[in-house]
């Protein structure tokens, strides 16, 4: 990067908004007594304005968009190591037809005659289970292109969750890989734990299927072997390494069950030699049943049609691309976040449209950085979880650096950060060269945008991502019942006079906030009616729940609204900013509620926690909490503080608790679950997350009373995360209820009631 580009004009690089366009950010119209909330690029007069391309109605036509510019498309590692190896738009298109003719070959099934297009229940139903690669998306297109509609199923779901799925949709077709055949055996095999622990049965005793339908798993491996001459698998050459250890007995238990297993190429090979024309989907036409990740009960089935999810994807492409913001088939998107979930599918809609290409990470988070940085995207889709340790790194890096670097750094960061704040975000200044290039080549030097979603994200943390990447970071909100993507913030806002936010309505979206009766969440003088249920109407708003009107009948009013169950207001700036879940609102004893969700986003902007969980009691006046720490921040701030020595933490009676030796001398020498047994140590992260919520002005109800900490972080793993990764409160509340008990007991709190 020459200087003449690092001495251009900033608004050669970008246009800057005028701030006095960011002071009311929606428009504003009343109907029926209530305010309605709209882009303002939605016109007053046409609620369903939907900003469809003059030649796409259904995901079909955003795919043959895509390929009318042509260029490479889907790219992958092979084993997870060296460059990336594309598949053009033209290969995935034969690729489509090939796959789709093969299932109406092998498997009989039959797309829906024009007259039936659009009418329930009438699209065969395919499923997919495997983590995020081009297999994926290939199946997925050549569903399309058949009218098929595509039932994925969550790879951490637990086996009641997708035994339940297999079993509602009656399933006959599951494509998936090697390594998650343990856990589909496991799945249709098992009615749940009972059958794990009954030491009565019969070890001999043959197993019976427990799932009605599944008749054909396709597996969608590379490297599969193969019986010389055919695409028929080698059972004897399969692998039993690793996490395949033990693959044969599983297939073959499989096997023996009577369900067929096919590979992939096989498939394919059937179609290419039988290829059967397309069947275009119309926009009622149903696209997929994606069952929400819910924290209690059986998970839900939202019917998405082709008018849902185009609809979201033309006004996300419009909405989320600024006019100065080209993109061509050099600009790529790295795909992460599981298929499962609506929100990678509406990103990845959006860059097939552009005739961009997507890159899939090689299936460990742990090394996405490293796929970062061979794949230089220039879009990152993201969860909060993922930017607060890339920004704790960072600024741990920095620390560790001379006083020199330290000192050259944060007056780099102060320049930048006027930048912003006058309107600016970009990677083409001096102090990009000079300082930040080093951080942004690890991100592969490319990135212009982020976007996050799942969870709010300290805003601290986004300015900070902002002026050392030099690039776009955004904010979104939604659910699966609205096709992901529900609000954006707009990309040149760079200011928070009011706080974090998730901006503002899509163009093809209203947005209403109903007050919520016997809460602080009504109408007064001070919230104006702001204040309660954020409501979608939009023709991204699912049709319903799979085979349960009882729960459509629920969230989906008579006049089309759609009730979150979200809590959120209305900013004086008109951005929405999201408080909690409605159900999670709980009141304390003395009277006031609290939203727990809330309480945790902003103990987390503590770089010392990692994860939390706050919760009352039915009898008790307060709050208490899970804490469980970043412990490599942790253990950075007890030396900074001179708190690493045992003697000045460990009193005599801790260090019996904890069972230390008197040899060891440093905190570094303690494990994870020794720190936090340490009171001193809880001392430490409490007085922080309190100074945190007096600083986001929690009331003084809403601030924990105690905390415990512990190690073992919440997982997918072990059902203490959602496949959304939010918290399972009713999971980490009974796992933790004699710990949550203990610490109401010790403040005298009253326990004979249940944890809120």
């Amino acid at each position: 990067m020459g200087m003449g580009i690092l001495l251009k004009r900033n608004e050669d690089i970008q246009p800057r908004m005028d701030k006095e366009e960011l002071k009311e950010q929606m428009i504003k119209k009343e109907e029926n007594g209530c305010n309605i909330y709209r882009s303002k690029s939605t016109p007053l007069d046409d609620r369903n304005t939907t900003r469809y391309g003059s030649d796409t109605y259904t995901l079909y036509e955003i795919f043959q968009n895509g390929k009318k510019k042509g260029g490479d498309y889907l790219g992958y590692r092979k084993n997870g190591e060296g460059p990336y190896i594309f598949y053009t738009y033209e290969e995935i298109a034969l690729k489509m037809t090939y796959i789709g003719s093969g299932y109406i070959k092998m498997f009989g099934l039959k797309s829906p005659t024009p007259e039936q297009q659009g009418q329930d229940g009438v699209e065969p139903l395919i499923g997919i289970m495997m983590k995020n690669c081009p297999e994926w998306l290939m199946i997925l297109w050549a569903n399309i292109c058949y009218s098929f509609a595509t039932v994925p199923v969550y790879e951490t779901f637990c086996q009641k969750a997708a035994r339940y799925i297999l079993n509602i949709t009656e399933l006959s077709i599951l494509n998936t890989k090697l390594e998650y055949l343990k856990q589909i055996t496991e799945t249709i095999t098992c009615t749940g734990e009972e059958d794990l622990t009954d030491n009565d049965k019969d070890p001999n005793e043959p197993l019976s299927l427990k799932t009605k339908n599944l008749k054909y798993i396709v597996l969608c491996d590379q490297d599969l072997p193969y019986k010389e001459g055919t695409f028929d698998i080698d059972y004897e050459k399969l692998p039993e390494t690793g996490k395949l250890k033990n693959i044969k007995h599983f297939y073959k238990t499989l096997i023996d069950l009577g369900i067929e297993i096919v590979s992939l190429r096989k498939v394919e090979e059937a179609g290419k030699n039988d290829q059967k024309p397309h069947v275009p989907p119309v926009p009622e036409t149903l696209y997929m049943i994606c069952f929400t990740s819910g924290t209690t009960g059986n998970p839900k089935g939202a019917l998405l049609t082709h008018k849902n999810f185009t609809t979201n994807s033309c006004s996300a492409a419009n909405d989320l691309i600024p006019p100065f913001f080209e993109l061509s088939n050099k600009d790529c998107h790295i795909s992460y976040l599981p298929l499962s979930h609506t929100l990678e599918q509406i990103v990845c809609f959006v860059i097939t449209y552009l005739g961009c290409r997507i890159g899939f990470y090689s299936g460990n988070v742990m090394n996405i950085v490293d796929d970062i940085a061979v794949l230089q995207p220039s879009i990152f889709i993201t969860v909060p979880r993922l930017l607060t340790r890339v920004y704790a790194a960072i600024k741990s890096a920095v620390e560790k650096s001379s006083n020199i670097s330290q000192t050259l750094f944060n007056f780099a960061y102060q320049r930048k950060l006027k930048l912003l704040k006058s309107g600016y975000c970009h990677n083409q200044t001096v102090w990009d060269k000079l300082v930040f290039s080093k951080v942004q080549n690890k991100f592969g030097g490319n990135l212009r945008a982020i976007i996050v979603g799942s969870a709010p994200l300290d805003e601290e943390i986004i300015t900070f991502l902002r002026v050392t990447l030099g690039c776009f970071v955004l904010e979104g909100y939604g659910a699966t019942e609205t096709c992901a993507v529900a609000t954006l913030s707009i990309w040149n806002d760079y200011l928070y006079p009011y706080g974090s936010h998730v901006g503002v309505p899509l163009s093809c979206n209203e947005l209403r906030i109903d007050p919520i009766p016997e809460t602080e969440f009504v109408p007064n003088e001070k919230t104006d009616c702001e204040y309660g249920e954020i409501c979608f109407r939009s023709r991204t708003i699912m049709k319903g729940y799979f085979k349960n009107p009882e729960e459509t009948k629920k969230c989906i009013d008579e006049n089309g609204w759609f009730h979150t169950g979200d809590i959120g207001k209305i900013l004086p700036n008109r951005t929405v900013q999201i408080i909690g879940r409605k159900k999670f609102i709980f009141k304390l004893a003395q009277g006031e509620y609290v939203s727990p969700e809330h309480i945790e986003n902003v103990y987390c902007m503590s770089t010392l926690v990692a994860q939390c969980c706050v919760v009352g009691h039915t009898y008790a006046s307060c709050l208490v909490g899970i804490v469980i720490p970043d412990f490599e921040e942790l253990r950075k701030k007890l030396k900074r503080k001179s708190l690493d020595s045992l003697e000045s933490l460990v009193d005599e009676e801790s260090k019996s608790k904890v069972s230390l030796s008197t040899s060891l001398l440093n905190v570094s020498d303690l494990t994870d679950k020794e720190i936090c047994e340490i009171e001193k140590v809880k001392n430490i992260i409490l007085d922080d997350i309190r100074a945190i919520g007096k600083e986001e002005n929690l009331k003084g109800f809403e601030q924990v009373k105690d905390i415990a900490l512990i190690a073992d972080e919440f997982t997918n793993e072990n059902g203490l995360l959602t496949p959304s990764d939010k918290n399972c409160r009713p999971a980490i509340k009974n796992v933790y209820k004699d710990l949550y008990n203990d610490l109401f007991n010790k403040l005298g709190q009253n326990t004979k009631g249940n944890i809120l």
